[in-house]
């Protein structure tokens, strides 16, 4: 296990009985604790890391199960995509609290239409959603955003349909912005990295070094291939300007071809 694995796993199993003691022992983590809670949980039934490991690899293998059965691709793309090495390797057998967020994006998607109907299951999924990451929290906004806007605008100017939509906006949004803002809190009360140094002025230097690091890392996230790969880039390596910019823009147009075949992204 990496030291990162261990040191969640030990700040839940070393808390004793009381949430209280997890809650103070998590104080310098710097992110929600829907995994730390869990892994207190685990904890307390079986006090073996392995527990932490078969967890992590049930939530992943289910993640998966999702992708084959409910994403719209073809066959051989939902294996593609299973295979791949986030899939396959870093969300199903290093035990972080990634998983959590993959399986709850997933779930929303392969429930959406049920999400449209259910209110409370729907805030409820996309404000757990919220609680695994950082990452998992902006997640969840686009997808609020993204399911507020599809109901508004395929609702109709009947009375009675505007009622429902105002009914269903009410109850989606007290359920998700009451665990999103739980989330927030326990983010900005850590000690950690996410609780301080924000930037809140605009700087188009700033903006300008954040994108050239992102774009290339979430557009094209193929590493080195040596045996020390880990936290590698190879267009970034290559320090190739042309093939980086190349490789975000196949990858956009791909991107926004394939989602122009459905309704906002979702399957």
């Amino acid at each position: 296990m990496w030291r990162d694995e261990w040191q969640a796993w030990l700040i839940a199993s070393e808390s004793g009985w009381s949430l209280s003691e997890l809650w103070q022992n998590m104080r310098f983590e710097p992110q929600p604790g829907m995994w730390h809670v869990i892994l207190w949980f685990l904890s307390r039934l079986w006090a073996n890391p392995f527990s932490m490991q078969l967890f992590h690899f049930l939530c992943g293998t289910a993640a998966a199960v999702l992708v084959m059965k409910y994403s719209p691709f073809s066959s051989w793309m939902r294996l593609v995509i299973v295979m791949g090495y986030y899939i396959s390797f870093e969300y199903l057998i290093i035990s972080r609290h990634y998983v959590l967020g993959v399986f709850l994006v997933f779930l929303f998607c392969s429930f959406y239409d049920r999400a449209k109907k259910s209110p409370i299951a729907g805030g409820a999924i996309l404000g757990a959603l919220a609680n695994t990451s950082i990452f998992g929290a902006i997640i969840s906004l686009a997808l609020y955003g993204g399911l507020m806007t599809e109901r508004i605008v395929n609702s109709s100017q009947e009375r009675d349909d505007k009622t429902r939509i105002r009914t269903y906006a009410y109850r989606i949004s007290v359920v998700y912005f009451m665990l999103l803002l739980f989330s927030f809190c326990v983010m900005f009360l850590s000690r950690g990295n996410y609780g301080s140094g924000w930037n809140y002025d605009f700087d188009i230097n700033v903006y300008s070094v954040v994108m050239a690091s992102i774009l290339p890392l979430s557009m094209a996230p193929v590493p080195v291939l040596t045996h020390d790969f880990w936290n590698t880039l190879y267009i970034i390596r290559t320090n190739n300007i042309a093939l980086i910019l190349a490789c975000c823009g196949m990858l956009g147009f791909g991107t926004i071809m394939i989602l122009r075949r459905t309704n906002i992204g979702l399957w």
